[in-house]
């Protein structure tokens, strides 16, 4: 029998049992298209606020100890045969919004970090504003890096934003504007119409 979850810090329609938790948990490493660690996965859900550290802490905890889910040499959470059968049948036992939602902040989070992996952006405090720094990387090499000054920490956050939503939109639009490229310039222009309009 499960029993009921303590929900301080979760907001209105959080999961209210732990074997909801537990079921969460399993669909989660299930639906992932790369593995995570704990930590990750414990960031992920915590995002939502449809569950309770505590809970959280201490579901996973369960599931490790009866093998639903394994740690792997580089303690990626894996499923184990048990962890699989939880998810394949008790996935649509959750309610749908709460479903969709820790899929799309951990789609978000995986999406983030490969572009963490491709790009260096820092900013930092200067005398008359801020400077910000930029590199996109392709595996070891260095494809672009600059540095220029953003007048506010909240324009070098929408800066950042922006270009981890579409790095390669970016790069390209840089390339277009540096090498004078009329039809690139089209192109980057045509692009950033969609984008904008969500076409």
């Amino acid at each position: 029998m499960s029993s009921k979850a303590f929900t301080e810090g979760t907001e209105h329609g959080g999961l209210t049992t732990d074997f909801e938790i537990k079921i969460l948990i399993c669909c989660m490493v299930n639906h992932l298209s790369e593995p995570v660690t704990q930590q990750e996965l414990t960031k992920i859900l915590l995002e939502t606020e449809l569950v309770n550290y505590f809970e959280l802490a201490s579901a996973i905890s369960e599931l490790l100890s009866a093998k639903h889910i394994t740690l792997d040499e580089n303690n990626f959470m894996l499923l184990g045969k048990l962890g699989l059968q939880t998810a394949s049948e008790f996935e649509k036992s959750l309610p749908k919004s709460v479903r969709e939602k820790c899929y799309k902040v951990a789609d978000r989070f995986l999406h983030y970090r490969r572009i963490e992996n491709e790009i260096d952006i820092n900013y930092s405090k200067v005398e008359d504003g801020w400077e910000f720094s930029l590199e996109l990387k392709d595996h070891a090499s260095s494809l672009f890096s600059c540095k220029m000054f953003i007048p506010t920490e909240k324009d070098c956050q929408k800066l950042k934003e922006r270009i981890y939503n579409s790095p390669t939109h970016i790069y390209k639009g840089l390339l277009a504007v540096l090498m004078g490229s009329k039809y690139e310039m089209t192109d980057y222009l045509n692009e950033e119409e969609n984008l904008r309009t969500g076409e």
